[in-house]
């Protein structure tokens, strides 16, 4: 088996440990829509658990790569009653995914839409600040969200370590909430949430994967501390060997750890 995806939610620093709490892909979702659907873009108050501002309508921006982050706007988009804005070069990556849902919501009229679909390299203050004025009186406020596993915060929920059992890895739930989320800028009219969002395997994700399929050989692809992953992987497969008995491990929802 080649392997090109590791830990979700690691810290570019090495040091720190894989992550006990990341949120999977549907879950990060459920936990943004569910949030945002309470707030009314439209009104003339806002008062949210994001926001309190006065005379304001709000424009979602989320953040994304060339490919990726769909089912979060899509998501928001559901949960707001909206349509999306996007480019037209990124109306063409859509399109080839060939999804009729998320492609009815498509608009090629900013203003006709409260979620519009950016660069996540894009989602800066002062470009949202100009991109927002050129907007008004449509829009008074933006509230922008970069969705990436480097928005995690392993340190918040907690870690495994090399003393961790495999079993305390595999039943470990997700605890990241939305009260661990706080604005890393904000201002009258321009609000950024990193969103711990990622469409790579969590630690526990893996950890299942590999302890519920007898493989023979793992061939990482990754540039990270391979000393770090030879110890999680060595450990995995000797523990298959030694049991002599390969089982699915336990999952909450039928289509993913």
């Amino acid at each position: 088996m080649v392997l090109d995806q590791w830990f979700k939610g690691k810290s570019k620093e090495t040091s720190i440990p894989p992550d006990s709490g990341f949120n999977n892909e549907e879950e990060s979702i459920e936990m943004l829509d569910s949030s945002l659907s309470t707030v009314n873009i439209n009104t003339d108050e806002i008062k949210h658990k994001f926001v309190s501002l006065a005379d304001s309508k709000i424009l979602i921006v989320v953040g994304t790569y060339l490919i990726g982050k769909e089912k979060v706007f899509w998501g928001i988009a559901k949960a707001l009653n909206s349509k999306i804005y996007v480019s037209d070069a990124k109306r063409k990556i859509i399109v080839c995914q060939e999804n009729p849902e998320l492609e009815a919501l498509l608009t090629d009229n900013p203003r006709e839409a409260s979620v519009h679909v950016m660069c996540l390299t894009k989602i800066k203050p002062e470009g949202l600040i100009c991109y927002l004025q050129n907007l008004q009186p449509t829009f008074n406020h933006v509230m922008a969200f970069r969705p990436t596993g480097w928005a995690y915060k392993p340190s918040i929920c907690g870690t495994f370590s090399t003393s961790s059992k495999t079993e305390e890895i595999l039943n470990s739930a997700p605890s990241y909430t939305m009260d661990l989320i706080n604005p890393t800028y904000n201002s009258p009219t321009c609000q950024i949430f990193g969103v711990p969002y990622s469409e790579h395997s969590s630690f526990r994700e893996l950890a299942a994967f590999i302890m519920s399929l007898n493989i023979n050989r793992i061939i990482p692809t990754v540039n990270i501390d391979r000393k770090e992953m030879d110890y999680w992987l060595d450990k995995w497969q000797n523990e298959k060997k030694k049991n002599q008995n390969i089982r699915i491990a336990p999952y909450s929802i039928i289509d993913h750890w």
